[in-house]
């Protein structure tokens, strides 16, 4: 494994996203697809200046299954490994294993960083963690514009639930509970 830590989320869109979680509602802040830790050390920093609970999930195998949406193989994003994570970010709860089996009780959340790469990911991620939004906390698609099988689970998500969604400054698409 590389030493240099990957952020894979570009600065200005990290720095967007710890932005919107400074000015959450109180509750807690989860991303879905960690990978290195890049972004989430982004999240961290503003759980840490709020004291929130951050919890970090990832196979920390890489992409799981593939569907016929998906442009990713399985395998892709191997790179990584739980331990260098929580050493990195020690407070933050990180969960090794497939979502949303792993999925541990949690307080309500005020942010989501749903950064999966997959239709069912981003699916089950949007149906499991939904329902544990705050009123007024923020979901982010890290994948909307860039990956059909992003696009697809999203948008018919809001069409289904007649959810708007709203482009952010660096472009990225969330929705708003």
């Amino acid at each position: 494994m590389a030493e240099t830590i990957l952020a894979l989320v570009n600065e200005q869109c990290c720095e967007e996203m710890r932005q919107m979680v400074l000015e959450a509602p109180p509750g807690c802040v989860v991303e879905l697809g960690v990978y290195q830790g890049g972004s989430a050390r982004y999240l961290y920093d503003a759980c840490e200046q709020q004291n929130r609970e951050l919890y970090l999930y990832d196979t920390f195998e890489g992409i799981p299954f593939r569907g016929g949406f998906d442009s990713h193989k399985v395998g892709d994003f191997s790179d990584t490994n739980a331990e260098m994570v929580s050493k990195m970010l020690p407070r933050a709860k990180v969960i090794k294993g497939t979502f949303p089996f792993s999925i541990m009780k949690m307080p309500p959340i005020a942010f989501a960083h749903v950064d999966a790469d997959q239709y069912d990911s981003i699916r089950m991620a949007i149906y499991v963690l939904g329902p544990m939004m705050v009123p007024g906390g923020v979901m982010w698609f890290d994948d909307v514009g860039c990956l059909d099988s992003a696009n697809k689970a999203v948008k018919e998500w809001a069409l289904e639930n007649n959810r708007p969604l709203y482009k952010s400054k660096t472009n990225k698409c969330y929705a708003r509970f």
